[in-house]
């Protein structure tokens, strides 16, 4: 992770893009929940046979009651507008708030742009700049084809995996905290029963993300010394072929590759189960929810509607939990690249240019 916030120190010119896809990013999050899962409780007193909201008996509002509040004057305003209205104007509202919150995605998008390529353009150039600085003798020590991987490939890396997943580090979790703060308000003692079983998953998933950055470790090393044997072989091309060495050669390049393919093999199939995992880790907990949350409602502690409401906000975070996982993982995967890179800037260069020279 060390790696990821150094990447991270060249976001400092561009918070302002940062700030506003923050922005954005709330106000999605907060339209997405609002959308549909703050609907679900009002759609159930719709379809009740009787609404009891008696002008009578006034529900004030306190912190201990602000649910009962709450469903009070929507009683009260449903019976008002009559149900059918009430129903025009809840698909009304729902739709607005889905419209609005993919303006805001797109928009968070739209400021992203410009700090991701922002971040890996003063990369690159800080990564030739120091190239260009650094004596010819380190080069003499360096393997070309290794020191192209990691100009192109790996800054590549870097760029489409841990950048990539800066807003979901951001979005995902916020999301998260959200809903987490609504399934509490509606049951606390169904949302305790989540955390109970969430850490489980959460061990399970870190598992896969470790044994993912070592993988992607050795892939990206690998790499490097298939780039330079193959820039020996352009680079000597007239003497291999003047010793009729090409069988021996391509021998050498057919093993290093096929080792390579193995190891990638298995990169991609850790980070592909990641996605399945994750979901299948959710709708388990999903069920368990559902078991427990239905004892409740037998035993009157809670009513259906509010189950159903409970098991649809909790729904909405197993993709948040999912792209979160991804993002983790292609952190931990371009954690290989990122230090690759930092290894060239942080190389000491004996040659330094006197300040005032006589």
């Amino acid at each position: 992770m060390k790696y990821y916030l150094r990447i991270l120190r060249y976001a400092k010119p561009y918070l302002g893009y940062a700030g506003l896809n923050a922005f954005f990013n709330i106000l999605m999050t907060i339209f997405s929940l609002f959308s549909i899962g703050a609907m679900i409780p009002i759609l159930d007193m719709i379809f009740k046979e009787e609404i009891i909201s008696d002008p009578n008996n006034p529900v004030y509002f306190s912190l201990g009651n602000a649910k009962e509040f709450a469903y009070y004057h929507i009683g009260l305003w449903i019976a008002e507008v009559g149900k059918l209205t009430a129903l025009a104007y809840i698909c009304v509202i729902s739709g607005s708030a889905i419209l609005l919150k993919n303006i805001s995605a797109y928009l968070s998008l739209f400021f992203m742009a410009p700090l991701r390529n922002g971040i890996i353009n003063d990369l690159r150039i800080d990564v030739h700049k120091k190239c260009l600085e650094l004596p010819i003798s380190y080069f003499n020590d360096k393997r070309k084809g290794d020191l192209l991987t990691r100009l192109t490939s790996d800054i590549a890396e870097v760029e489409w995996t841990i950048l990539s997943s800066l807003e979901l580090i951001f979005r995902e979790p916020l999301n998260i905290i959200l809903t987490i703060v609504i399934l509490f308000v509606m049951s606390p003692s169904l949302t305790l029963f989540v955390f109970l079983v969430l850490p489980i998953s959460g061990l399970i998933i870190s598992t896969i993300g470790k044994s993912l950055k070592r993988s992607s470790t050795k892939a990206q090393t690998q790499l490097g010394s298939l780039m330079s044997v193959l820039e020996e072989t352009l680079g000597g091309i007239r003497i291999i072929k003047g010793f009729n060495a090409e069988n021996t050669v391509q021998g050498k390049f057919d093993n290093m590759a096929k080792g390579f393919a193995t190891l990638m093999n298995k990169v991609n199939r850790k980070r592909d189960a990641s996605s399945p995992i994750s979901e299948t880790l959710g709708v388990t907990v999903v069920l368990l929810i559902l078991w427990f949350g239905g004892k409740q409602v037998f035993e009157g502690e809670i009513t259906g509607g509010a189950i159903i409401s409970f098991i649809a906000f909790f729904y909405m975070l197993i993709p948040s939990f999912k792209n979160l996982t991804n993002g983790i993982f292609n952190i931990q995967k371009g954690n290989a690249s990122s230090e690759r890179i930092l290894e060239i800037l942080d190389t000491y260069n004996p040659i330094q240019e006197i300040e005032e020279p006589e």
